[in-house]
């Protein structure tokens, strides 16, 4: 689950800094950054992405990965996949 984690968090990350570079380029309005807008867009690269058993490896690394590890950083781009995929699910 570590490595399935690492894979998903670094490109939370790639996408994070995407967002702060178009906020510094100014062509987005926005400001800060943070949950509010690092979420409407992890939902629109997957919905444009479609990655592959997301929703299973969500799944396998909530179950299996020690709570204990999955903290700060991790945690909080682990919980907005979660959050991304719930809203993913739920649409009509």
């Amino acid at each position: 689950p570590r490595e399935k984690l690492q894979s998903l968090l670094e490109a939370c990350r790639l996408l994070e800094g995407t967002q702060i570079q178009s906020c510094q380029l100014g062509c987005l309005d926005v400001q800060g950054g943070g949950a509010d807008h690092l979420l409407p867009g992890v939902i629109l690269a997957l919905i444009k992405g479609r990655p592959r058993q997301l929703f299973s490896t969500l799944a396998y690394i909530r179950r299996y990965r020690d709570p204990d590890r999955l903290a700060s950083a991790a945690e909080y781009h682990f919980t907005t996949l979660m959050a991304a995929m719930t809203f993913i699910e739920r649409l009509d």
